[in-house]
């Protein structure tokens, strides 16, 4: 009976469409962005990132997963979101797909930019390649779906996938114009510059954690327009209070979980994890585990002080 119920969970969490086996970057939202915006992205120059980010890594997520990389851009769609799922139950081994698509009123949103893009496939990428912890059904550890967890999705974005997508560009040179044009983004960038500069003795490392870690601030300023992150049990929050809960490098989310988190974190604790990803100093050619959260990552148990999973999602006592 127990092997029973056992499979019979396995059977239903493995249907394409089920929510359990699709992870999302946005909780679930309302916010719609018709086709005629010219804000964000134009149609060519998103397909144009998607191209750069399957030639980038098409190759080790069929070597990582023995599946085909498929990155959709569902440029007609109003909606603010962007998915990543596994197919499962293929035909052959090469029907199955990592599949991503990303929405059309998320690349059109204002806010979005060519870096929260790569940041944002680099997050939806990661719940294929990311590693552990995963996602598991139930809270099961032995029940996982293939799918890294939403904190750990967003933590290899930083310690691994910008600083890849990134590493060939003049970062000091990008970012230095950077600090001239964008002088509302100054404040906060100077925060980020500083905390890069005093872990990464090598400069290019450090510009590279630099515009790595602000690629994340400029993804969460996207995430952060949707109030569901903001909701209150009892009332909506007022403009003066979704202010002060604006993320920001200046602070953090000192909550300390009991267990690790599937789910979304919360909005600046999504922040405070881009940054350690960014702050941990190991080489993003060097792979994550499946299995092994502590495995080329930054944690205690390995000596880190610095670019650790924060604790507001991450409980490595717990694993």
């Amino acid at each position: 009976m127990r092997n029973f119920i056992i499979i019979s969970i396995i059977s239903i969490f493995s249907l394409p469409t089920h929510a359990s086996n699709l992870c999302s970057a946005f909780p679930e939202n309302t916010l719609k962005i018709p086709v005629t915006a010219t804000t964000g992205l134009s149609k060519q120059e998103m397909d144009n990132l998607i191209l750069r980010f399957m030639n980038l890594y098409a190759q080790e997520v069929k070597n990582s997963e023995k599946c085909r990389l498929d990155i959709k851009n569902n440029w007609k769609s109003e909606q603010v979101n962007a998915f990543a799922m596994k197919r499962y139950r293929p035909q052959t081994s090469q029907d199955l797909r990592c599949y991503i698509e990303v929405y059309g009123g998320l690349t059109r949103h204002k806010l979005n930019s060519f870096d929260s893009t790569l940041a944002l496939l680099c997050h939806e990428l990661g719940h294929h390649i990311g590693g552990a912890p995963q996602k598991s059904i139930l809270g099961l550890p032995f029940l996982t779906l293939g799918l890294s967890n939403e904190g750990q999705a967003d933590y290899w974005s930083n310690l691994k996938c910008l600083k890849k997508v990134f590493k060939l560009d003049d970062n000091e040179k990008i970012m230095k114009q950077r600090e001239s044009a964008e002088n509302h983004l100054l404040p906060v960038s100077k925060i980020a510059k500083k905390k890069c500069f005093s872990v990464y003795n090598d400069k290019n490392k450090a510009f590279l954690c630099y515009r790595s870690a602000m690629a994340g601030y400029s993804l969460v300023r996207v995430l952060a327009s949707n109030r569901s992150y903001f909701k209150d049990h009892f009332k909506k929050p007022s403009k003066s209070e979704l202010e002060l809960r604006k993320p920001s490098f200046e602070k953090s989310n000192n909550k300390v979980v009991r267990f690790s988190k599937n789910s979304h974190p919360e909005i600046q604790c999504r922040l405070d994890t881009y940054l350690a990803g960014s702050l941990c100093n190991i080489s993003e050619d060097l792979i994550v585990s499946k299995k092994d959260p502590h495995f080329n990552t930054c944690t205690v148990k390995n000596g880190y002080e610095l670019g650790l999973r924060p604790s507001c999602w991450f409980r490595e006592k717990s694993l």
